[in-house]
């Protein structure tokens, strides 16, 4: 039968209008291109018997409209003809279903080649189309019965989560008070315009409730979480298609956690630090606030909404909120992140495949950049806390982000495309810009060499050649090397007042985890015989030496999305390049001028160490990891004055134990990274 013959009966077409996929290449999250009766996927997989074109689950039903409030008994709905004239975006919240119904569905979410349902698949795809859509039909009657189920009341304790959140924005969100226009300014990504929207949505929302003081807010606690019930898509292939579910008069829970984080600065490294618009509202709000807003929101969603790819995505901000308030190795940051991963791998994120036939849209660069975002962020954790990771690249298939700028990846289907034809082969961008997409796909990529190394380093009786620990540091090395120019990072450009600092912030950082992955591998091979210890040691000394830029050049990085990471920057790279120093100080191995680098000389060492001492007591005060840099700094301290003291002949000092005093060993459980307590276990 020639494969393009047309069935007799209709295509099976999804919400969206688009065909449906067949069953093997929908479970298996591929793309199909809709060939009848057997798609060149399945024909390929020789698996024709088993490419059956299922009719969709239908993810709604229709619903009697609710009641409409009367117009002077409600904020959510404003009467005449002034309504029915403004765009979707400037409406207040109405009682609509445009967006489908409020009934759940029974998402399970992912399933891979393990699970329960997957020794039924064969037998399914093995189904005729008259049978299968007899089983659909029987999933969507099952799902009517249990639809009362989901169709709740909120709890008096979601009630008061959610009156707490909008009392702390109509505060400020009222006509009242002075609001100052944003609109215009540092204004790119999807994120900011729809940030926007629900800041208006708020404003007329609370102007409709103003003389209705608590009836008012209840009544849009009501409908926000109305709208949190319906199902939010997250394969629409426009920008205005997938803000339409969650802005306007479709607020949802999701909508204000965004917002919160937004005004705390939680989104990707690059944006977090560039963008400052509604800092006026931001003001007025302390972090603690922000953090409780937010995991109420997050909170209200996980209860209302099925898992989402907005949700998941409040939910890594609302953890990295999290760890800069509490601290990357406290207990709440570690099990809000641990929620994330969850949330991630039931979505599937972390299996997404790289189609050869693959158009990028908000919605899929969202997804993958989602991904790359969890998994640097997971490697950042095992470097800080020493814990097994959360995810494997073994079990990961998601690809790269591509390097398409915030603007163009919110623009429409011709500027995307536009900017998608224009990248290398690689996917790097060719403009020689700076982006978030840039910054997020380098870190992905050092993150999964990363991976490699903790995976060496955690594992029990681990068998591992110095020949494999050489070739992981080359290919970092290489790797590295050919990273595009604008992620590289030049001596000069911190004296030069006209390069933006924010910029030269991320390449730093950059430079630093890359030295990271460097000093694992050196770390490493000493660990597991290597004699030439002379390496890490140039490596420790390049390393504090670029996180003293930040003691040296303070007054540039003064903004205070900036200074709030410094105990992290400082404890995450300075502490263990530290360490490795402090140990040649007590114990030389190289002479006076290292044979490898003129600069690693003993009196330069004991520079960096001092300055190194001086950031450490500049720490905030107030900053959630202060503990550990006292505790680094009095080390370090000590260890210059037993030098100083006693000098470098280590046979006049082998009976003269430092005296440690009652400072506590900075508490790192990663032998890669507790340096302080080879210094403190080889010197007692």
């Amino acid at each position: 039968m020639d494969s393009t013959e047309e069935p007799p009966f209709p295509l099976p077409r999804r919400l969206n209008g688009r065909l449906a996929a067949c069953d093997p290449c929908r479970l298996r999250k591929v793309a199909c291109d809709h060939t009848r009766p057997i798609c060149n996927r399945c024909r390929r997989r020789a698996s024709g018997s088993e490419c059956v074109y299922s009719e969709p689950d239908p993810r709604t039903r229709p619903l009697k409209p609710p009641r409409r409030p009367a117009p002077n008994a409600s904020p959510l709905q404003p009467s005449g003809s002034d309504f029915a004239e403004r765009s979707p975006q400037e409406r207040p919240l109405s009682w609509s279903s445009q967006s489908g119904s409020n009934t759940p569905t029974h998402d399970r979410g992912y399933l891979g080649a393990t699970s329960f349902g997957a020794v039924f698949e064969e037998a399914r795809n093995s189904l005729s189309l008259l049978s299968a859509l007899d089983l659909n039909q029987t999933q969507v009657e099952s799902r009517r019965d249990e639809g009362s189920v989901f169709s709740r009341e909120l709890t008096p304790p979601l009630q008061e989560m959610c009156l707490y959140v909008l009392r702390c924005l109509a505060d400020h969100l009222s006509e009242d008070c002075e609001q100052p226009d944003d609109s215009s300014s540092d204004h790119h990504g999807w994120e900011d315009e729809a940030v926007d929207r629900i800041i208006n949505s708020l404003r007329l929302a609370f102007a409709h409730s103003r003389d209705q003081g608590e009836k008012g807010l209840k009544l849009i606690a009501e409908k926000i979480s109305h709208n949190t019930e319906r199902p939010l898509r997250d394969d629409v292939s426009t920008t205005e298609d997938w803000l339409r579910q969650f802005c306007g008069e479709n607020l949802r829970w999701e909508s204000l956690g965004l917002l919160w984080a937004y005004l705390q600065r939680i989104s990707d490294i690059l944006h977090s630090i560039t963008c400052h618009r509604f800092d006026w509202l931001a003001a007025k709000y302390s972090a603690k606030t922000g953090r409780t807003c937010l995991d109420y929101c997050v909170t209200i969603s996980r209860h209302l909404a099925e898992q989402n790819t907005l949700l998941l995505d409040v939910a890594r901000r609302k953890a990295t909120l999290e760890s800069i308030i509490c601290g990357e190795a406290r207990v709440p940051s570690y099990v809000a992140f641990g929620i994330v991963v969850t949330m991630m791998t039931f979505l599937g994120l972390h299996v997404q495949q790289n189609d050869p036939l693959y158009r990028p849209t908000l919605c899929s660069e969202l997804r993958r950049r989602i991904f790359a975002q969890v998994f640097v962020s997971d490697k950042l954790v095992v470097s800080f806390t020493g814990r097994p990771p959360l995810l494997s690249r073994r079990f990961c298939t998601t690809p790269l982000p591509l390097d398409i700028r915030d603007e163009d990846l919110a623009s429409g289907p011709d500027v995307l495309d536009r900017a998608v034809a224009s990248l290398d082969q690689n996917g790097w961008n060719t403009d020689g810009g700076l982006y978030s997409a840039t910054l997020i796909r380098a870190r992905t990529m050092i993150a999964y060499v990363r991976d490699e190394l903790v995976e060496i380093a955690l594992s029990q009786n681990t068998i591992v050649s110095l020949d494999h620990l050489q070739e992981i540091r080359a290919r970092q090395y290489q790797m590295f090397s050919e990273f595009p120019k604008s992620l590289m990072y030049q001596h000069e450009e911190l004296i030069d007042p006209d390069v933006d600092v924010r910029k030269v912030y991320v390449k730093v950082l950059l430079h630093l985890e890359h030295l990271k992955n460097i000093f694992f591998a050196e770390r490493l091979l000493l660990l597991h015989g290597h004699v030439d210890s002379s390496d890490i040691i140039v490596t420790s000394f390049a390393m504090l030496k670029m996180v003293l830029l930040f003691w040296t050049h303070r007054e540039r990085f003064s903004l205070p999305s900036i200074r709030r990471e410094f105990d992290w920057d400082v404890l995450v790279y300075g502490a263990p390049a530290a360490g490795i120093l402090c140990l040649e100080l007590l114990r030389p191995t190289v002479p006076r001028l290292h044979p490898k680098n003129n600069e690693v000389s003993r009196s330069n060492i004991i520079q960096q160490l001092s300055l190194l001492v001086a950031l450490l007591d500049w720490v905030n005060p107030s900053a959630p990891n202060r503990d550990l840099c006292v505790d680094s700094r009095t080390i370090i301290q000590r260890v210059l004055d037993h030098h100083l003291n006693f000098g470098t002949d280590v046979t006049s000092m082998g009976h003269t134990p430092m005296d440690w005093g009652p400072v506590s060993v900075p508490d790192f459980s990663f032998d890669l990274i507790n340096t302080f307590d080879w210094v403190r276990s080889g010197m007692q």
